[in-house]
């Protein structure tokens, strides 16, 4: 099936995502998994629509390991009936969510393990029960969300998972510093959050930050490479032409909050307002894949983490004077090798309640 066909089907949202996958004409080897899924593809956009649309929940406990581990800034998840109770507290507080499909994109193979970064959109979910940010409050929301899978066996044994929830809790109508008070104070004694959120800092220190890097004329010819000389550029060299330099001018950028961004101008003040946030910035890229989109373009996930020294007054607010970590997840649309569209994802609630917990 032609990628930009799949992607029109997995970003209507007036259309049941099983559209999409019947679709689809291609079958790939799946050895390990049920019967009934044609490709990675399809595995991933079923077995949402079970746990979500179909609300059945149990089933998690057969498509996720029962040792599985699920990374989030909030903290690591371990285990499927953590999943469970996770899933029944989320549909409690928005009975109505819904789980839309923006896009996939995968790699890997069912020997090794497959893949995955989905691209999920909610729309128009109420609150209408007692959620983590507070008691109901009736109205709606729409909120994105980039979840990236480890998959082998019929099972996802390993995941990242990056909400927005800053957005959504603006959305809620809750004031998000102090929603991230709360969540500081619920989380003092979490030694697991603590102690994995201080590892994950010491190994992006570790990090040697090396000079200004060569960026590939065609990314396409070297993939890895134009992804970490880019990343590297702008947060770590703080080189804000490289905006201008991989980027198409007429870009979109849909990015945590809400943000919706157009073009260099507004990218670049994007970008500043972090660099007058966060200085002596690391970050490790973690993981790439890529699949094609139409002719010779590419549609990308790049996972990836952050750390930078909170010590300016910029947009989280009076620094803390420490190290805050940032998970987080991008998608690119290269089209004529320039980034035509972004859509990046992290959980800035959970980095202001880094900020609350350094104060406590």
């Amino acid at each position: 099936m032609n990628q930009s066909n799949l992607e029109n089907n997995l970003s209507a949202t007036d259309k049941d995502i099983e559209q999409a996958v019947d679709l689809q004409s291609s079958k790939q080897s799946m050895a390990g998994f049920d019967e009934e899924f044609t490709d990675i593809v399809d595995y991933i956009l079923r077995i949402t629509d079970y746990i979500w649309k179909e609300k059945n929940i149990g089933s998690i406990a057969r498509y996720y390991a029962p040792d599985s581990v699920i990374h989030t800034l909030g903290g690591p998840v371990h285990g499927s009936e953590t999943v469970i109770n996770n899933t029944i507290q989320t549909l409690a507080a928005f009975p109505d969510r819904r789980l839309l499909a923006e896009n996939v994109i995968w790699g890997g193979n069912d020997k090794e393990g497959f893949y995955t970064s989905h691209r999920i959109i909610s729309p128009d979910m109420t609150n209408l029960g007692h959620s983590e940010f507070g008691p109901p409050t009736g109205k709606q929301a729409t909120v994105r969300t980039l979840v990236d899978c480890l998959v082998k066996d019929n099972q996802v044994y390993e995941e990242w998972l990056m909400r927005d929830n800053m957005g959504l809790v603006q959305q809620l109508g809750f004031d998000p510093h102090a929603v991230a008070q709360q969540l500081a104070e619920v989380n003092r004694d979490n030694t697991l959050l603590h102690s994995w959120l201080a590892d994950e800092i010491d190994r992006l220190r570790s990090i040697t930050i090396d000079t200004q890097a060569h960026l590939p004329p065609r990314p396409s010819d070297a993939l890895n490479e134009f992804i970490e000389n880019v990343f590297s550029n702008i947060w770590q060299q703080q080189d804000l032409s490289t905006i201008e330099t991989v980027y198409a001018p007429d870009c979109q950028f849909h990015g945590p909050a809400r943000r919706e961004l157009h073009g260099h101008k507004e990218l670049n003040n994007y970008v500043v307002e972090i660099l007058n946030t966060l200085s002596n910035i690391r970050l490790s890229i973690d993981h790439i894949c890529s699949i094609p989109y139409q002719d010779n373009d590419l549609d990308v996930a790049i996972r990836w983490t952050l750390t930078g020294l909170h010590d300016k007054e910029g947009i989280y607010g009076a620094p803390c004077h420490k190290d805050l970590l940032i998970l987080g997840c991008t998608h690119w649309r290269l089209v004529n090798d320039k980034i035509a569209e972004e859509w990046t994802i992290f959980d800035e609630l959970a980095v202001l309640r880094q900020i609350y917990s350094n104060n406590i």
